[in-house]
């Protein structure tokens, strides 16, 4: 099992006591807080079913207490989690953890806290961090935008289509293969990495 924290943001203390963010929250009155959205999934390939939970999963956000929390998403759609806040913490009750499922849960706490997810699972060592998800495109959680195809589909052929011609009109044999297999490893190369890319954020992104 592994966690990410997809994005942290702050409430400034200039929000207006009536602003309706502050209000949705119930925040009237406090001078800063933050929303975090925490990400963890089964990226292992065997489920983890409630049976197999020794406790709670823990969500702990460093001793800033936790004003509210909610899951925000799921994959798949219909995954339903029971939460609870415990000053500091939010306790996640024992449920069916398939493997490639994903629970997004979004904090709000008093300032930014540094979060850790920690739970108690047979079989399971650790619940470990992933650091960073490389985003494949420009969209919303890495997805590829119109922009993007372009530069992929469009944009990189054209350029190794040039390169391979230049390559096989000019110079000796040996400078030809040459030029045939540095097209070669590049194309691998660019491709290789978007399918890698593309690979990782779709464990991340809910679907």
């Amino acid at each position: 099992m592994q966690y990410y924290i997809d994005r942290s943001m702050r409430f400034l203390p200039d929000i207006p006591a009536g602003d309706i963010v502050a209000a949705r929250l119930g925040l009237q009155g406090k001078q800063d807080v933050a929303i975090t959205v925490v990400r963890f999934a089964n990226t292992g390939r065997v489920s983890l079913p409630p049976s197999e939970w020794d406790g709670p999963l823990e969500i702990r956000c460093s001793g800033q207490r936790v004003l509210s929390a909610r899951q925000s998403n799921a994959s798949p759609s219909g995954l339903e989690v029971g939460l609870r806040v415990d000053r500091d913490r939010v306790l996640v009750d024992p449920f069916l953890l398939n493997s490639r499922d994903l629970v997004e849960i979004e904090l709000t706490t008093e300032k930014s806290p540094e979060v850790s997810v920690h739970a108690r699972i047979k079989d399971v060592r650790r619940v470990a961090r992933k650091r960073y998800v490389y985003p494949p495109g420009t969209g919303i959680d890495g997805a590829l935008m119109t922009g993007d195809k372009i530069v992929y589909f469009v944009g990189f052929p054209a350029m190794l289509i040039l390169f391979l011609v230049l390559g096989l009109t000019q110079g000796t044999a040996e400078a030809q293969l040459l030029s045939v297999i540095w097209v070669l490893a590049l194309t691998i190369a660019i491709y290789g990495f978007l399918i890698w890319a593309i690979t990782q954020s779709r464990t991340w992104r809910p679907r």
